[in-house]
């Protein structure tokens, strides 16, 4: 069993696994550790000294020997996960520990390892790979996967979902921020139990003091009091101040900067900083560190001048930066800002900035796909440079020029968006420092010309719009105005429908809707002939045209050409119609008091019936026909065609429901005058309608919550155990991961109602980790009598809820007052409820405030 302490990839295979030879995923089976019990003696027996102790307190990372010889401090993110996850149930689901650079999470994995290990688990440890795979490995049932640093992995949704297939639990640790933008998709998100390591419990800050209080002078109530200090509000930065005597955080970082300068040979001691600066710039522009550029730019750092990246990673910046086989961060934000703002006084930025003019260095040996990465830190380093230097105003325009010069042909997409990036900020210099609006139409001008010649409709849409909301409307031969603009469009055939549907849209501003039967030039009405005539008429040209005419009172009837119905019945007679156009036009008719009939030939249920004729009617088509449908004749009857029952029972027998349609249809059972609440195995009552959104996978939150409603109202809470009651459905919802302030409002309101007022507290406690739960809280908090405690206190939860100013905090803190506090308050609270809250049917699904609302009318 071999243990590293290296950053970068583990070497130890996989005994027992495929070869290399045997699989598509080459190289990657080897990024895997394996760990077991029978390796424990031996990772026990590695050397540790208190050297080491010291320089992983001082910010380099854990190795699972420290944990083993009891040289880290136990977190209490790991006994709960162990408790609840691990020890607790067999779920598949996975375990992200989720928080900032500098928290502990890689501490945290590998205490979760050993305990593992220990368990008796097989734990396969990965971590810092570009990718994962396990396609051909076989996991047997007490295997466990443990990654760190998720969010540098590609393929992380695939991997998780076969992960999910092959029934192998995964624990990850990843950066809060960077996870939340990876486009996960939300069935992976629904298998994932979320957990955060920030702050400290009490046991901690002891432990942490007795531990550390071995490695520095300091005593142990003296670094009790650095960890309890809500200032170092992240771990790394009380460990730092801890093994630097106490100093403040900017004067460690001041000193780390200085012995690496004094440390430093050769020409790192030239240029090993200004790299640590050109690292904390991308990240104080809010983005990440490529490996690949860092590797490129030491590369050639001047006049041919080579640094080794891995060296500086590893060797001379370890304690400032860290590095994964992607990329390379400093530990925590605020170390990299304090780094940046330390580093800028003996550095010029400009320097550092031009560097990123250097294209076709740092592009150089890397994969395609990552020059898009590329161009959008230029982008993103290029406007944090103008929003603080704007005296480099000059400096921007050359890097963005070179970098757009350079990739214009091959990366067309990701220089579109860079130079949206340079028009940004020019706009915006105009705005700030009233330079000349000739700036803009010159950039415009070149990329129309020379950077994107063919397929830039967008930027002829983005330039005329620009010189509309700056009141340059001009004509078609007026130089750079916004009908020149849109016209050199049309002549450079580079329009399309954002064009057409843009240029319209201002002659209708100007009052120029021109003539029905013969438009004049440039006229709204001739640009909107010009499209039929060239076949350029799309589903929203039609909507805007018939719109427009609509609006001039032109809806004549469809043999009347150019009036609205003739340009509705040319969409759906040259199959230019979906779904969308369809409803418009129906709502016209209707808006006309023209409802009719399905066989009244273009009344608004004509059409309706038309989309299902002709597969053009989705669960939207279907949701309105059916509200017409109720608002005329009410429900009707499952066997009556073309009724609100048989209209939703169509979608659901041909696929075209999804939960709005089950929610529409359950709501219409459970009106007033119908309450057809019914049981599970009855067709078409609500209750067979909720379960059968469930059973055919379109039941989302939102049903979920009016199902659980349902359930409450009707008294069927509990067992949890048993199919269908409140309580049933919410753990249903929990094993979904959609455990958010709804689920966890019904839950403690659910609680109370069945009396468990201490249990309905406990859930408080829990909720408030991970969403704000202030105003159900006071309540819990009012009945318990807790109301002055300065932390969880009734008065402290409402002054925070009204704080908030939403309706339901506003309720929650008037019902506080009324029923805990005397009601002296209460008049003004709910005059204030009223004054904002305009639908009269909003505590209506709030059936979780049902035990207050009954102590209020008793």
């Amino acid at each position: 069993m071999e243990i590293t302490g290296s950053s970068y990839e583990f070497p130890r295979g996989i005994p027992g696994t495929v070869s290399n030879n045997d699989t598509q995923h080459k190289g990657y089976v080897n990024r895997w550790t394996v760990y077991d019990t029978s390796g424990i003696s031996k990772l026990e027996a590695q050397y540790i000294d208190d050297d080491m102790i010291r320089e992983y307190y001082n910010g380099l990372p854990c190795q699972l020997g420290y944990v083993l010889a009891g040289k880290t401090v136990e977190r209490e993110t790991v006994n709960r996960i162990m408790d609840e996850e691990i020890s607790g149930h067999n779920s598949i689901s996975h375990i992200a520990i989720l928080d900032a650079g500098g928290e502990g999470k890689t501490t945290a994995l590998m205490q979760l390892v050993v305990k593992l290990i220990q368990s008796g688990k097989r734990v396969f440890f990965g971590q810092d790979a570009p990718e994962l795979h396990i396609e051909d490995l076989k996991f047997q049932d007490n295997d466990i996967i443990v990654i760190d640093n998720a969010n540098h992995v590609k393929n992380i949704y695939d991997f998780l979902k076969l992960a999910t297939r092959k029934r192998v639990r995964v624990i990850f640790a990843a950066r809060a921020n960077e996870w939340e933008m990876q486009k996960i998709n939300i069935d992976i998100n629904r298998s994932i139990k979320e957990y955060k390591l920030s702050g400290f419990s009490e046991r901690e800050k002891n432990e942490f003091a007795k531990l550390l209080s071995k490695y520095t002078q300091l005593a142990e109530n003296e670094i009790y009091d650095i960890f309890n200090n809500e200032s170092n509000h992240f771990l790394l930065a009380a460990m730092l101040r801890t093994m630097n005597g106490g100093i403040n955080l900017e004067k460690i970082v001041e000193d780390i900067i200085r012995e690496t300068k004094e440390n430093l040979e050769g020409d790192y001691k030239d240029y090993a900083l200004f790299i640590l600066l050109i690292i904390c710039l991308v990240e104080q522009a809010g983005a990440k560190m490529p490996m690949f550029l860092l590797r490129n730019i030491c590369f050639n750092i001047s006049d041919g001048i080579k640094l080794n990246h891995m060296n500086l990673v590893n060797i001379y910046l370890k304690k400032e930066v860290q590095g994964t086989s992607a990329y390379v961060e400093t530990r925590h934000p605020r170390i990299s800002e304090l780094f940046y703002k330390s580093l800028v006084k003996f550095i010029n930025i400009d320097l550092v900035y031009e560097e990123f003019s250097k294209a076709d260095r740092n592009i150089r040996n890397i994969r395609i796909d990552r020059v898009a990465d590329y161009l959008d830190i230029v982008g993103m380093v290029s406007r944090y440079i103008y929003l603080y230097y704007p005296e480099f105003s000059d400096l921007i325009d050359y890097v963005i020029d070179v970098n757009l010069d350079t990739f214009y042909g091959t990366y067309s997409n990701s220089c579109k968006l860079l130079f949206k990036t340079l028009i940004d900020i020019k706009t915006d210099a105009i705005k700030t420092m009233s330079d000349n609006v000739d700036i803009i139409d010159d950039l415009y001008a070149k990329a129309t010309s020379k950077w994107f010649i063919s397929g830039n409709s967008e930027l002829w849409y983005k330039w005329a719009k620009y010189k509309t909301d700056i009141g340059t409307i001009g004509n078609v031969d007026e130089l750079n105005s916004a009908r020149w603009i849109y016209n050199q469009a049309l002549l450079n055939n580079q329009i399309d429908e954002t064009i057409l549907i843009g240029w319209a849209d201002l002659e209708v501003l100007q009052c120029q809707y021109g003539d029905v039967k013969n438009p004049e030039p440039y006229s709204a009405r001739w640009i909107y002939r010009w499209a039929i005539d060239n076949q350029r008429l799309t589903e929203n040209i039609i909507f805007n045209w018939a719109q427009m005419e609509e609006s001039l009172n032109n809806i004549g009837d469809i043999k009347s050409e150019y009036t609205a119905r003739w340009i509705y019945n040319w969409g759906i007679t040259n199959n230019t119609a979906n779904e969308n156009l369809l409803i418009k036009w129906a709502n016209m008719e209707i808006a006309q008091d023209n409802i009719g009939d399905v066989g009244v030939p273009y009344s608004a249920l004509w059409i309706y019936k038309w989309g299902t004729l002709h597969n053009k009617a989705d669960e939207n088509l279907l949701i309105n026909w059916a509200e017409l449908e109720l608002n005329q004749r009410g429900l009707g009857d499952i066997e009556s065609e073309h009724s609100a029952r048989w209209i939703f029972n169509w979608g659901i027998s041909n696929n075209k429901a999804g939960e709005n349609l089950f929610l529409k249809w359950a709501d219409a059972e459970l009106d007033t005058h119908i309450n057809n609440v019914g049981d599970l195995e009855t067709p078409y009552t609500a209750r067979w309608i909720y379960s059968y959104a469930l059973k055919v996978g379109k039941a989302n939150s939102n049903l979920f919550y009016r199902w659980i409603q349902l359930e409450f109202e009707q008294a069927n809470i509990e067992p949890a155990e048993k199919e269908y009651t409140a309580l049933w459905l919410l753990n249903y919802v929990r094993k979904l991961r959609v455990v958010d302030r709804n689920y966890w409002s019904w839950v403690i309101g659910i609680d109370m109602e069945l009396g468990k007022t201490e249990q309905a507290y406990s859930h408080c406690k829990e909720a408030s980790l991970t969403c704000d739960i202030y105003d159900i809280f006071a309540l819990v908090q009012g009945e318990r009598g807790v109301l002055d405690d300065k932390n969880e206190g009734m008065d402290y939860l409402m002054n925070m809820a009204l704080n908030k100013n939403t309706l339901l905090g506003i309720y929650c803190s008037y019902l506080c007052d009324l029923l805990y506090k005397g009601g002296y308050q209460a008049k003004d609270l709910l005059d204030k409820f009223n004054a904002i809250n305009e639908d009269t049917s909003y505590l209506s699904n709030k059936s979780f405030l049902k035990f207050w609302l009954k102590k209020l009318d008793n």
